[in-house]
């Protein structure tokens, strides 16, 4: 299975260097990873351990694809702009170049989930939205089956105990609601509860919400963590090390988490510090391909990169008001204190987690991608973790385990589901000064052909330099004086 991660993330990084970067480096980067990615195709999978049936893993992948939006042709707020991207890449040439409001516009967002699927549509001539929904597919497929590897005999129960953990936000979000406006579990997103308590935006996504509002970063996340909990052998280190430099592409926010989480991995069992210390050729070509990818990346997207995802000077004022923070990360990683208990904290990977998501809500800025994203990697690997250790339980210990996942965080994932099934239409049905009736919940993409311009349109051109800058990154190739005004 490794190979096949690697293929999927390091697909678009060829492409990427191919098209995108001046082709002095661009190419001898896309030859060394390409050259990298078949020796991983030569050496094999050494993990030979028990994990979820191939078929099994893909099947699951269907439910979820649906309640994305391609079983039921209606899509969350935030796919108008996968759409948007998606349908500029396919028409567009690279690297693009639009004119935004009578002004050249160069997109430099992280696009490791968008370029395979628009380079196939454009190639082929199918339909944007199918070759999405295959490549999404097939990422969530080898997601599942990674995650699932070592579960044994209760394999099959790995990925929908997976999907239903999260936070218990279902049940703070009604709890919270005025006495005069109640809500149920079924049919609206609860993820966002915290904002009631709190003086900024912040929300740390449960696994499903995750793959439903950002696949383009949450599959990368699931791929990375599936290989972290297999990194046991030393010839386990340079896939893995290769692995997290590609998240460059797909995630800047994701890398950050996931570098702290390889560390970790890294620096506790013997062997590992000892392959460290005396590393083959192997590990060390695929640490320095990640280390240059990444800071090339970090060169490229840090090119008028918008302010305001942390706020470290808000750290005193905050812990002067404990009180909500703290309730916070009790609602939030419930699930994995209650399952672990004791092993929460008996390796050095899982306390790295621990610390990430503890920090994150104090540093919080004004902007929440950044908390919200750089969480996902602790999130995903200890909510991985718990998931596999029920399915190693004893019987009389494995169903009071499953019941308190089904009852602590399965209101949010059935919340979640049923907000996507219905499109939205309980938060639609509030009065629109109502906080759970914002745009963003009762806005859909219904249709797969917007435009840049119509993303702007709809959600706010305050969002553009969040994806596109006003003059190409040092690592662009040049471009033509007269950009497209698509």
């Amino acid at each position: 299975m490794t190979p096949a991660v690697l293929l999927y993330l390091g697909a678009p990084a060829v492409l990427y260097l191919i098209t995108f970067m001046t082709p002095a480096f661009g190419w001898p980067l896309a030859g060394a990873l390409v050259l990298l990615l078949w020796r991983a195709m030569r050496s094999g999978d050494g993990d030979g351990g028990p994990r979820p049936p191939t078929l099994f893993a893909a099947a699951w992948s269907l439910p979820v694809l649906a309640l994305m939006g391609f079983g039921t042709d209606h899509f969350n707020w935030d796919w108008i702009k996968h759409w948007a991207l998606l349908n500029t890449l396919e028409a567009q040439t690279w690297p693009v170049q639009l004119t935004l409001q009578g002004e050249p516009a160069f997109l430099r967002f992280y696009l490791g989930a968008y370029l395979v699927p628009a380079g196939l549509a454009y190639l082929t001539g199918w339909s944007i939205v199918g070759c999405t929904a295959v490549w999404y597919g097939l990422g969530l497929a080898l997601a599942f089956e990674g995650l699932g590897r070592g579960a044994g005999r209760l394999a099959s129960l790995v990925i929908p105990l997976f999907l239903t953990m999260g936070g218990a936000d279902g049940w703070m979000q009604t709890l919270l609601r005025p006495e005069d406006r109640p809500i149920s579990f079924t049919g609206f997103h609860h993820e966002w509860w915290a904002n009631t308590l709190l003086d900024h935006p912040l929300q740390y996504s449960a696994p499903l919400s995750q793959l439903l509002w950002v696949p383009h970063q949450a599959l990368p996340c699931l791929l990375f963590v599936g290989l972290l909990l297999r990194l046991r052998r030393p010839a386990d280190i340079g896939p893995t090390v290769l692995a997290t430099g590609l998240l460059a592409l797909w995630s800047p926010y994701v890398l950050i988490g996931a570098s702290v989480l390889l560390a970790a991995q890294l620096l506790e069992p013997p062997d590992l510090r000892h392959a460290l210390r005396h590393p083959s050729l192997a590990t060390t070509s695929c640490g320095v391909f990640a280390a240059v990818f990444v800071g090339l990346m970090a060169w490229t997207l840090s090119h008028q990169v918008p302010q305001g995802g942390l706020c470290l000077d808000c750290v005193g004022e905050r812990l002067t008001r404990p009180g909500a923070y703290v309730l916070f990360l009790a609602v939030e990683l419930a699930i994995p204190a209650l399952i672990l208990r004791g092993r929460l904290v008996q390796n050095a990977t899982s306390v790295a987690a621990l610390a990430i998501l503890t920090l994150l809500p104090w540093t919080a800025g004004s902007v929440p991608d950044a908390a919200m994203r750089i969480s996902m990697p602790p999130l995903v690997y200890l909510f991985a973790r718990s998931a596999l250790h029920i399915t190693q339980l004893a019987p009389r210990r494995l169903a009071p385990a499953v019941m308190a996942v089904a009852t602590l965080s399965g209101p949010t994932a059935w919340g979640e589901a049923t907000f996507h099934l219905e499109g939205g239409a309980r938060h639609a049905a509030l009065p629109a000064h109502d906080p759970l009736a914002a745009r963003s919940y009762v806005v859909w993409a219904r249709r797969s052909d917007y435009a840049v311009t119509e993303f702007f349109d709809i959600c706010g051109w305050k969002w553009r330099p969040q994806y596109f800058s006003s003059t190409p990154a040092p690592t662009w190739p040049g471009l033509p004086t007269t950009p497209s005004s698509r």
